[in-house]
């Protein structure tokens, strides 16, 4: 199996803690964009006590993953941990076969 990350939130912390305080402030965007480092640990610490997890959601990750069996896709995308894409092997095969392989 190969896991690679294609993509992913520039400083996942900061936009999960400026998205929680967005919950709880009044404040400007640029205001709770300006949080210092112990800040950004408190409102995380925070969520993660309070079981506030919505704003987790902020912060994305894009992985391709290869060379997992059918099943075990299937149970990726059947449990929906995540948003997937999944490549299509009887459209591959079809495309294939148009390419002259």
């Amino acid at each position: 199996m190969q896991v690679k990350l294609i993509r992913h939130t520039p400083d996942p912390d900061r936009t999960v803690a400026a998205a929680a305080r967005l919950c709880y402030s009044a404040a400007e965007v640029d205001d709770l964009l300006s949080m210092d480092e112990a800040e950004v640990r408190r409102m995380i610490n925070m969520l993660r006590e309070r079981g506030h997890e919505s704003p987790l959601e902020h912060a994305s990750f894009t992985f391709v993953v290869e060379g997992v069996s059918r099943a075990c896709s299937h149970q990726l995308v059947r449990h929906r941990l995540a948003s997937y894409s999944q490549q299509s092997q009887r459209w591959i095969r079809q495309l294939w076969r148009l390419d002259g392989g």
